[in-house]
C-alpha cells in the first residue's frame, strides 16, 4: 500500500465545506437550516478529456475542476437521501460527484467539481 498524504498535503488548497442538516418537511417542501461551515484541504487539478469523459453528459457544462480530498464530502450521487455538501473556493461554490475512492492510498477521493449558478 501506497500513503500518498504526504503528497496531497504538501499541494493542498483551502475550501470551505458547507453541510446541511436533515431536511424538514411541510406540505412535501424540504426546508433546511443554515449550513455548518468546516474548512476542508485538498488538491485541486484540472480537467482532462479522460474525466470528462467519466462524468454524466447532462452535468459536463458545469465540471470545471477536480479534486483529491480526504475529507468527509457528500456529493450529488452518493447522497440520495440527504442534501449534497456545497464547497466553496475562489469566489465560487461547487457541488461534487464522485470519480474514484482511493482507500488503498490513504482513504482519498477524487472529485470532479460542478460548478453551482450564482443567483
Amino acid at each position: 500500500m501506497i500513503d500518498l498524504s504526504h503528497v496531497v498535503d504538501g499541494y493542498a488548497e483551502s475550501l470551505t465545506r458547507y453541510r446541511y442538516g436533515a431536511a424538514s418537511w411541510t406540505n412535501g417542501v424540504a426546508t433546511y437550516a443554515a449550513p455548518v461551515a468546516a474548512p476542508i484541504a485538498g488538491v485541486l487539478f484540472p480537467l482532462d478529456g479522460r474525466v470528462l469523459e467519466q462524468v454524466p453528459a447532462g452535468l459536463r457544462a458545469r465540471a470545471k475542476s477536480g479534486l483529491i480530498t480526504s475529507a468527509d464530502v457528500r456529493t450529488v450521487d452518493r447522497s440520495a437521501d440527504q442534501r449534497p455538501d456545497e464547497l466553496a473556493y475562489g469566489g465560487r461554490t461547487y457541488q461534487a460527484i464522485t470519480l474514484g475512492a482511493w482507500a488503498m492510498h490513504g482513504g482519498f477521493l477524487e472529485l470532479v467539481l460542478l460548478e453551482l449558478a450564482t443567483e
